[in-house]
């Protein structure tokens, strides 16, 4: 009937909050407020499976497993289809390759819109965003370095006419000898790299991978030294969130101009629909935010807040002219967002894709605050306020820093 249902299975030891709760597992679902009746004739029908399976040997252990690992799956339409996913000028394709790292932010879980699974579904892919009118082309994951078919992929794009070709990445791959230069001739433009912490410990704590910081490092290194426009993706958490300031002046130290920097905020969605404790609350993020903001622009350091995965321009409204979605007349909309009374008031409005649904029900609404209409800015000048990006990169709401672990 047209009608898709995205259901999560956990531990019950980990939460027991679900739509369905068993001995065993707690099941939850996404994408709606309320499920409809179809969606409920479904659930009832889990149920009695679930009651079932859990009977079998192993049923417990297998969840606790699953349940730390990443989750590829293929996406489909209700018909059986591809769900593609194109914003505005570029297309994102999301290469099913499981990511080295288990960041507890990562939204590669499940069901995703923009998943494909071979060198045949990138293609069409590709072919079909390029009829639709995209331009550019990221790709992202899982962990796009870890498909071997990479460069090749990337010279299809190029041949299909795409512009500029970016990848989300992990950045570990590209400590390769050779390996960052290799992608830049079959086409590579770009990438967006996840670096989440100064402090090496933390960064290998965060990426779970020991090393991970210094071959991130070497990643970046070698990628600029190849050529390629380089943005960092900072995740800020509450662990890294008190070094936020000092990252930004290590950033400084470290690369200055040569790189632009993404400042992302971890919210409760993948992985990270289990964990709000590490989503920092908006009134303690506020002044770390503003203050490595100006210090990377006050060294000519480019940087932003993107759309759906920073938070909305009213906790920093002196500064809106670090926020993307003040350049973008359409922003993103997603079911896990939602505006509150006070946004009917705000200059913003149109421009902005409110707040997780999540947050507001643990903390309520009392962190959004209206900005006057007439002290409302549109974006009209270099996104950043920094060194300039080159003219549209990164300033796609709906794609920066969604992606990967490796990003968002």
């Amino acid at each position: 009937e047209g009608d898709v249902l995205h259901v999560t299975l956990m531990p019950r030891d980990r939460t027991d909050q679900g739509v369905v709760v068993t001995p065993t597992t707690t099941v939850r679902f996404a994408g709606a407020a309320s499920l409809s009746p179809q969606a409920q004739r479904w659930m009832r029908a889990l149920e009695i499976a679930l009651r079932q399976v859990e009977r079998e040997a192993g049923w417990t252990a297998f969840l606790d497993r699953a349940d730390d690992a990443p989750a590829p799956a293929i996406a489909v339409t209700a018909a059986g289809g591809r769900n593609d996913q194109t914003s505005g000028t570029e297309a994102v394709v999301r290469l099913l390759e499981p990511c080295q790292a288990r960041c507890a932010f990562c939204n590669f879980r499940g069901r995703q819109s923009d998943m494909v699974a071979s060198l045949d579904d990138v293609d069409e892919h590709l072919q079909d965003a390029r009829a639709a009118g995209a331009r550019w082309v990221a790709f992202t994951g899982g962990e796009p370095t870890l498909v071997k078919e990479l460069p090749e992929i990337l010279s299809r794009a190029k041949d299909l006419g795409f512009e500029r070709a970016t990848i989300q990445t992990n950045g570990l791959k590209l400590a390769a000898p050779g390996y960052a230069a290799r992608l830049k001739a079959a086409g590579l433009d770009a990438i967006l790299q996840s670096l989440h912490s100064h402090v090496p410990a933390l960064q290998d704590a965060i990426f779970k991978i020991p090393g991970a910081f210094d071959k991130g490092v070497a990643g970046i290194d070698a990628a600029l030294d190849a050529g390629l426009i380089v943005g960092i993706n900072h995740v800020t958490t509450t662990e890294n969130l008190p070094g936020l300031g000092d990252f930004a002046d290590w950033i400084v130290s470290r690369w200055g101009p040569r790189v632009y920097v993404t400042l992302s905020v971890m919210g409760p969605q993948g992985w990270g629909e289990d964990r709000l404790d590490l989503v920092p609350r908006l009134e303690v993020l506020r002044g770390p935010l503003a203050a490595a903001l100006e210090r990377l622009e006050a060294a000519g350091v480019s940087a932003f807040v993107p759309g759906v995965c920073g938070v909305p321009v009213c906790q920093l409204p002196d500064h809106a002219r670090f926020f993307a979605e003040i350049h973008d007349p359409a922003p993103a909309e997603s079911p896990s967002r939602r505006h509150v009374a006070a946004c009917g008031d705000c200059g913003y409005r149109d421009r902005c894709s409110g707040y997780w649904t999540a947050c507001l029900d643990a903390y309520g609404d009392q962190e959004i605050v209206a900005v006057p209409p007439q002290a409302a800015v549109r974006g009209t000048g270099p996104l950043g306020g920094g060194g300039a990006i080159p003219s549209g990169w990164g300033q796609s709401s709906r794609s920066s820093g969604t992606s990967s672990g490796s990003s968002t």
